[in-house]
């Protein structure tokens, strides 16, 4: 049984991908603003997860946050 439950769930999973994607491209088609939105905030959220970041105590209430994201400040 654990393999037709599975085959359902992935099947599940399929189909309710294809009715988001189709709704979701209804939507961009008739307000393009939400698509550039839903676009900039997937790649938002991707950047954001990629940069790793480590705080530092110096002393008491004292913190800096050191991370790998380039900056263009020349510091």
């Amino acid at each position: 049984m654990g393999g037709i439950a599975r085959t359902s769930r992935v099947a599940g999973k399929a189909a309710g991908r294809l009715v988001g994607a189709t709704a979701a491209g209804r939507i961009v088609k008739r307000y393009p603003i939400v698509g550039v939105t839903l676009f900039v905030w997937r790649w938002w959220r991707r950047r954001e997860s990629r940069i790793k970041r480590q705080s530092l105590r110096l002393k008491s209430g004292s913190t800096i946050t050191v991370s790998d994201k380039p900056t263009r400040r020349g510091i």
